[in-house]
């Protein structure tokens, strides 16, 4: 009786730690509560990406700044601090780089002027669920509910199209 109730305990912990995280950040309601902490983290984990993305070389800066004051018909492009950028996931922390990474992809700015596809050479889970996550949300839903597949596509450009995956 006794091994069954810690057996029982570190299940429900590890049910509760781990995999409720997950579902919580996963859950596509708007209404629940979990909806304000996940904008908020989502926030948070683009406010740390996007200025490693958008960081510019001090020489790009010199010479930029040199084009505008002499008047130069154009300006320089911009040179990145950052030429390789690797993202490591680990669990949840995989999900929210994935969805960080596609939020940049969906800036105004996103693919193209900061190059975050071919910027970003590795990106790298482990102890992942981004394959659950799909499956579960999968079986939620009634299987004619094409439409909200293609929604969720086009908001993922990692999913939508290869070309906007990190090469490894």
């Amino acid at each position: 009786m006794g091994l069954a109730n810690v057996i029982a305990y570190v299940g429900r912990w590890f049910l509760r730690e781990y995999v409720g995280d997950v579902a919580a950040y996963v859950s596509s309601d708007s209404l629940s509560k979990s909806d304000e902490l996940r904008n908020s983290v989502q926030k948070a984990s683009l406010g740390v990406f996007q200025p490693v993305h958008e960081e510019e070389s001090q020489e790009s800066k010199e010479r930029r700044t040199a084009a505008r004051e002499s008047r130069a018909n154009s300006e320089p492009e911009i040179q990145f601090e950052y030429k390789e950028i690797v993202v490591l996931g680990h669990s949840l922390g995989s999900v929210i780089a994935f969805d960080t990474i596609d939020a940049l992809l969906n800036l105004p700015s996103g693919s193209t002027a900061l190059d975050i596809s071919p910027r970003t050479k590795t990106f790298l889970t482990f102890g992942s669920p981004l394959d659950k996550t799909a499956f579960i949300f999968r079986l939620q839903r009634p299987r004619q509910n094409e439409i909200r597949e293609v929604l969720a596509v086009a908001k993922q450009p990692m999913i939508q199209d290869y070309a906007f995956r990190p090469m490894r």
